[in-house]
């Protein structure tokens, strides 16, 4: 699955702060089109970046948030494996 990712990013620090910001330089640095690019998060405020960025976003729930509070904001898938079917 490497061959599929130009990069894997997160944050550093507990409260992800900066991942707007952060995503914001990727996306001008790498040349991304928003219309390709995909964020994989595991928290509601992943889908909130996603959204800022304009880009799609699949969120994982056996993360930090409930699978009901994830479904609210973006597709949401239960096992890692189920990611491969989007990418």
């Amino acid at each position: 699955m490497p061959n599929k990712f130009v990069g894997i990013y997160r944050a550093t620090d507990i409260c992800a702060s900066g991942k707007t910001v952060i995503g914001k330089c990727l996306m001008q640095t790498h040349l991304l089109n928003p219309d390709t690019t995909l964020l994989v998060g595991d928290t509601v405020h992943d889908a909130e970046v996603a959204e800022a960025l304009g880009i799609a976003c699949i969120l994982y729930a056996g993360g930090h948030n409930s699978l009901d509070l994830l479904s609210e904001k973006a597709v949401v898938v239960t096992r890692v494996k189920d990611l491969l079917s989007f990418i």
